[in-house]
């Protein structure tokens, strides 16, 4: 049940996204770097922009920890592909900007941008949850439970 209500933010988020990427209008900024965005002087030009890239980035994020969710794999592995979606992510928003790309928006190449950096936050809580639990299995593969015999015959009684 509370899955549903990540899962309502993040339909909340995207919609909320659309809403103000209609609103703003394009943004004609030529960035080589998508980090390059978060200046004061662009923050201050586009901030509806900037809101809407903040949910897209959001939601990207939530849908990856919420995919996670309903998988029972190792907090390590989650990490491992977690990181590789967000490398993935980086390169392709350099990429996008590099050459100009149109296969996405300007507000969507920096909200996929914006979500690996996000990602690193669920990465250390994986890459935390997966050593303690390894520290876990360990200690309860040392300490082996005491096994009474219940079946004992009581000691016989002296005459």
């Amino acid at each position: 049940m509370k899955k549903d209500y990540f899962w309502i933010t993040v339909v909340g988020l995207l919609i909320l996204s659309y809403v103000l990427d209609q609103i703003s209008g394009p943004i004609g900024l030529k960035l080589k770097n998508p980090y390059l965005f978060i200046q004061q002087t662009h923050l201050s030009m586009y901030p509806l922009s900037a809101v809407a890239i903040a949910a897209k980035s959001i939601a990207i994020t939530l849908i990856f920890v919420l995919g996670f969710s309903y998988l029972k794999i190792s907090p390590f592995i989650k990490a491992i592909v977690l990181f590789f979606f967000a490398a993935l992510g980086q390169l392709y928003a350099i990429q996008q900007l590099a050459t100009n790309g149109t296969v996405t928006s300007f507000t969507w190449t920096l909200g996929i941008a914006f979500a690996g950096l996000i990602c690193l936050i669920p990465i250390a809580i994986y890459l935390i949850k997966g050593a303690f639990s390894s520290a876990h299995q360990a200690l309860i593969k040392e300490i082996k439970p005491v096994q009474h015999n219940l079946k004992q015959t009581p000691p016989p009684i002296a005459k």
